[in-house]
């Protein structure tokens, strides 16, 4: 219970609540039952601050995953061990849940969060990591996902990634490629690279990390004006033009995947 907790904190640190962290750390080395007591007390705290961001998702109708609650989320943590996968400039990526259905949790900032739920909130598709859910508080958010074994650039340097297993993965990815591009409206992903591709647990390919991805409205305000993505994969062409960048730059871009980051 200490593991979630610390988080717990963590999450109130960014929410500004730093009496209610201070009481809640000192209990760290007390009787469980406070200890307890003091957690119901955040999470209690920590669910009148999701309540107060519900008005950014106001529209749910087309939303495929679902808005958890802060007790939702820690049921998941509290039903099996917690590892920690990764840590970016600003999220923080840990693996949780049930042997049997362990989950990827990303913490992160609403803002960013945001923005991932209005684009992977309403795809889905089989070759496209999953967002299962999400809980929003002012400042920091956290989004819930399906778990792949490993990342594409963490396969391509085991030994035991063949050609014919490349070539199944790479054609799972194009199919869902494909799928964003087809979409109504178009979906760009903007940062495809090795890191953000996925094997999953069969084998199969998937499409993941779209903190960077745009949906393509008919208006065109929502279009790709600067450069974005991971330098060495963005297509050299948008680079040198200025224009903003299309189905064609993000498919020069995925092309680029295979050789392993430097």
């Amino acid at each position: 219970r200490n593991t979630w907790l610390k988080l717990v904190v963590q999450l109130c640190l960014t929410e500004k609540q730093i009496a209610m962290c201070d009481i809640v750390w000192n209990l760290f080395d007390a009787a469980s039952s406070a200890t307890d007591a003091a957690a119901e007390l955040v999470w209690d705290l920590l669910g009148a601050a999701s309540n107060a961001a519900q008005w950014l998702f106001a529209d749910n109708s087309e939303l495929m995953c679902q808005r958890y609650t802060f007790r939702d989320l820690l049921d998941i943590m509290e039903a099996g061990s917690i590892m920690l996968l990764g840590k970016g400039g600003n999220s923080v990526v840990i693996r949780a849940g049930p042997s049997s259905q362990k989950v990827a949790i990303k913490a992160t900032s609403s803002e960013d969060a945001l923005k991932e739920v209005e684009v992977l909130g309403r795809l889905h598709h089989p070759s496209i990591i999953g967002l299962l859910g999400f809980v929003t508080a002012r400042h920091e958010s956290f989004l819930v996902y399906e778990l792949a074994a490993l990342d594409l650039f963490q396969a391509l340097r085991g030994p035991r990634f063949d050609w014919q297993q490349r070539l199944r993965v790479l054609q799972d990815c194009v199919a869902g490629l494909c799928y964003l591009h087809s979409s109504s409206p178009k979906v760009l992903h903007c940062d495809m690279k090795s890191t953000n591709l996925f094997v999953d647990h069969s084998g199969r390919g998937k499409i993941g990390d779209f903190g960077l991805a745009v949906r393509l409205e008919p208006d065109a305000s929502s279009a790709v004006m600067r450069p974005c993505g991971t330098p060495g994969y963005v297509d050299p062409s948008f680079l040198a033009s200025g224009l903003p960048a299309d189905v064609e730059a993000a498919v020069a871009t995925s092309a680029l995947v295979g050789p392993p980051t430097r």
